[in-house]
């Protein structure tokens, strides 16, 4: 069961990747007997212009494997591969898989998992919306590059989903924070 999740998790992650590698984990789940075919919604081979590679490109189908919260987010992080993403869900912000494994070790928060349903496997770590500006600063300080993603609806007005959007990057040389910036040293930007 860990296996199907962490296949269909990791398709979830991107929607392209060399021929090769898709081949690969086909094979894997094979061996696994994980039905993956039926995960997905459209299969395309295609060719990269700058090196002229064989690459697959697909699209998975709505409610398998993962959740729509995790779909927007997957969606959010391809644009953003080399942020931590503070994902807003209501009234906290929430890092999800390699960035939460980040942001526990860093922020000295607990790393934890949904107790059920298609994004269990998911690690996640979370803070209140309310300490955002200390523990940028701890990211920041560490080297890391923060992706702030608000919600920019109204969730009381909204069905489904919430829409949510990156509104700010926060870089370690982009601190303005008089609380955080040493009066001392430059702070330059990276």
């Amino acid at each position: 069961l860990d296996i199907k999740k962490s296949i269909i998790n990791h398709f979830s992650k991107t929607d392209t990747m060399s021929i090769t590698d898709f081949k690969n984990i086909v094979n894997t789940s094979r061996k696994y007997a994980v039905p993956l075919l039926e995960y997905f919604d459209k299969i395309k081979i295609t060719y990269r212009d700058d090196n002229n590679r064989k690459l697959v490109k697909w699209t998975m189908k709505a409610n398998k494997g993962t959740t729509p919260v995790m779909r927007q987010f997957w969606d959010i992080k391809r644009k953003y591969p080399d942020n931590i993403i503070l994902f807003r869900m209501g009234d906290f912000y929430e890092t999800f898989d390699e960035d939460a494994n980040i942001s526990s070790s860093i922020l000295g928060i607990t790393l934890t998992k949904r107790s059920n349903g298609a994004a269990s496997a998911v690690p996640l770590a979370g803070f209140p919306y309310h300490a955002l500006e200390q523990y940028i600063h701890k990211l920041t300080k560490a080297g890391y590059s923060v992706a702030i993603c608000e919600q920019v609806e109204d969730p009381k007005t909204v069905k489904g989903i919430v829409k949510r959007e990156v509104v700010e990057i926060v870089t370690p040389g982009t601190s303005i924070s008089d609380k955080y910036l040493k009066r001392s040293e430059n702070n330059f930007l990276l």
